[in-house]
């Protein structure tokens, strides 16, 4: 599922990227877990201190438009 852009508030995350059986979860620097919805194939960001941009579809849930690896 495709959200339209301004669907929901758009923001700009920081954590770590776990791939679970079914999603892809950000952990994030504040505890909280994000679900991330998306049809890219996010292996080689498997455990890795990354930043992201999306649109919140819901508390725990994130539309992914963009990810980049966080600077060391």
């Amino acid at each position: 599922m495709t959200l339209p852009p301004g669907s929901g508030a758009y923001r700009r995350l920081a954590g770590t990227l776990r791939l679970a059986a079914h999603s892809a979860i950000l952990e994030t620097e504040d505890e909280r877990v994000i679900r991330l919805i998306t049809n890219e194939d996010l292996t080689l960001y498997a455990d890795a201190a990354l930043i992201l941009e999306g649109h919140l579809s819901g508390p725990d849930r994130l539309q992914l438009e963009w990810i980049g690896r966080k600077p060391s």
